[in-house]
């Protein structure tokens, strides 16, 4: 088989497990069931074959399926991606683990950890639901009821994403990111309806301003230059005070910490021996001027006694 039939196949095969997933995520999305908790028939593919998803039950909630628990095939499973939120979500259960995730549709894909090899393993796995056993509604909400709950859902799962940002740091950025790209996913109109999107933006300009501070002392120490003289004292203490001004984490940041370090300790050596070489210059002005003093009495000495002398010879004629 030649490269463009492969490529050919393995094209119509995605799209047609995407029109799959759309399809029979939307009939569940929009069928009306009785509240409730259901153990629903299941398919799992992914991994060894050895592994995965054992069971999974439902929960409808408002006529919509809500979340969906996942009993592992072991207790080896220690946490998931949730399908729906990106979020890490801890194993339950003293036995099998089970994961509680928010209802992605009938047919998924997840990630799970396992502790069962020599090191821990995150695997990919694709659920199948069968949805047919959960009894169907009476009567139930419209599909316009339906969809604005399944958008509030999402809405909270993002404003919990938010939530987790907590005090800003240099650390924020991946929580920040994730955020964002959750909020970027719904329409201009949609965002309107977070209730954490005010303090996401606040921590985006918050973030910014910890990289706006590390990049000026990364600008300093650069103004520092690689010619250190006594001159270059003023420039080595604004660095020092930027950094200084710095948290451990955010210092760790800099790209031209080690170039500070390197200037502070050539300015020490040129700053000492700077002192050594003034201190001897002053020591031989302390010394000339001793001599000159010195000279300057003999010279005084010297005239006194000769006049004293020519005083005494014009005495005696």
């Amino acid at each position: 088989m030649n490269k463009a039939l492969k490529k050919a196949l393995s094209i119509g095969a995605t799209l047609a497990l995407v029109l799959c997933l759309i399809f029979t995520s939307t009939i569940s999305v929009f069928a009306s069931y009785q509240d409730g908790t259901y153990y629903v028939g299941m398919s799992c593919e992914g991994g060894s074959g050895r592994g995965g998803v054992a069971s999974a039950t439902v929960t409808v909630s408002g006529g919509y399926v809500s979340t969906v628990a996942l009993t592992m095939t072991s207790g080896n499973y220690d946490y998931c991606y949730d399908p729906v939120t990106g979020a890490k979500v801890n194993a339950v259960g003293s036995g099998n683990s089970v994961f509680y995730i928010n209802y992605p549709g009938s047919t998924f894909s997840f990630t799970a950890d396992t502790t069962a090899m020599s090191a821990p393993h995150e695997i990919t796995y694709t659920v199948y639901l069968d949805l047919s056993g959960v009894p169907q509604a009476s009567y139930g909400p419209s599909p316009e009821e339906i969809a604005k709950a399944e958008l509030e859902k999402k809405l909270a799962a993002a404003d919990e994403l938010i939530g987790q940002i907590g005090e800003v740091s240099i650390g924020s950025k991946a929580a920040i990111e994730s955020a964002r790209e959750a909020v970027n996913a719904f329409s201009e109109e949609e965002q309107k309806g977070l209730k954490n999107l005010a303090v996401l933006e606040d921590a985006e300009k918050a973030f910014e301003a910890i990289e706006k501070k590390i990049a000026d002392a990364d600008a300093l120490i650069e103004k520092i230059g690689d010619d250190i003289g006594l001159e270059s004292e003023a420039d080595i203490e604004a660095a020092k005070k930027a950094v200084s001004e710095l948290t451990e984490d955010e210092a760790k940041e800099l790209k031209n910490l080690s170039k500070l370090q390197s200037a502070e300790d050539i300015f020490k050596e040129v700053k000492e021996a700077a002192e050594k070489a003034a201190a001897e210059a002053a020591r031989r002005r302390e010394i000339l001027s001793y001599v000159a003093a010195g000279a300057a009495v003999v010279l005084v000495l010297g005239v006194t006694i000769f006049f004293h002398l020519r005083k005494g010879k014009e005495q005696q004629q």
